[in-house]
């Protein structure tokens, strides 16, 4: 069995890693493979409070110290805020080969392109060498919903709530760009880049309900559905999907899709637009 430490995530995830006790897995993954074993306490710094307990207790004796009043204390510093823990699904219950460790990369920075006024009419979307009907009750669009596409097309829907977010179905395609290079780590980053990168106000957490290969239009492609958790989105959170599909061409074709919570219809439009799914270049 392999030693304990941390290692490149078993499930697959590009530039996560998890740990391994020497039994079994760890829950949480970390793009930090660095960090400290999460199954040991850090004992090095109890020396050194040790030693400043001591020091401000002999102050304080001799009056040198003055120590605040216990009411009325006012704290400038901000609450620590830990990051979230994200569950990337079920744990194997026997450690699976390791692969060699992936180089970790940023969300990379795009200028979106919305795709040409002729590829959206009022029932296709058409961009980035894919298209989709446009379900009942959506308008198309020209928004640009994603960070990390060009050519992009799709339709919106507005939350029931009334409020400024939206669920939103957009095709696309990703270049040549670090960690986009096959269709199962741009599919997985296009998820990340958005959900854990910023775009998701308020994000929380998330969970993997879905990773797996398909094909469109007869080209190999990899669909990833995760559900993520918010403390602002209406509802609590929201569903989103990415499909990425490999065309042929030096540029991978993406579908990318979000479904708010507040929105229990949109999940039909987002089931809709992902089985008319097709190539078109």
């Amino acid at each position: 069995m392999a030693k304990p430490g941390w290692y490149p995530d078993p499930e697959g995830r590009p530039g996560h890693y998890r740990h391994w006790d020497g039994a079994r897995w760890g829950v949480s993954t970390t793009r930090a493979p660095g960090a400290p074993d999460p199954t040991k306490p850090n004992l090095s710094l109890v020396p050194v409070i040790v030693v400043i307990g001591l020091v401000v207790i002999a102050l304080t004796a001799w009056g040198l110290v003055r120590l605040p009043p216990l009411s009325g204390l006012t704290d400038a510093t901000p609450p620590f805020s830990p990051l979230p823990v994200q569950d990337d699904g079920p744990i194997r219950s026997t450690p699976a080969a390791l692969p060699s460790p992936s180089p970790l990369v940023d969300c990379p920075a795009v200028t979106p392109t919305t795709a040409a006024a002729a590829g959206r009419d009022r029932v296709v979307a058409t961009g980035g060498g894919l298209a989709f009907d446009i379900p009942t009750g959506w308008e198309p669009s020209a928004y640009t919903v994603s960070r990390v596409l060009t050519d992009q097309a799709g339709a919106v829907r507005a939350s029931p709530d009334g409020g400024s977010w939206i669920s939103f179905l957009a095709v696309g395609e990703v270049g040549d760009l670090d960690g986009f290079g096959d269709i199962a780590s741009a599919a997985h980053h296009v998820v990340d880049c958005h959900v854990t990168g910023g775009s998701f106000s308020g994000y929380d957490s998330h969970t993997v309900l879905e990773s797996r290969a398909t094909t469109v239009g007869g080209q190999d492609a990899w669909q990833v559905r995760v559900h993520a958790t918010s403390t602002r989105a209406p509802g609590g959170g929201a569903t989103f999907e990415a499909i990425a599909v490999d065309t042929g061409d030096a540029d991978l074709s993406v579908f990318w899709g979000g479904i708010v919570d507040a929105d229990p219809t949109g999940s039909d439009g987002l089931t809709t637009a992902v089985a008319s799914l097709r190539t078109a270049r």
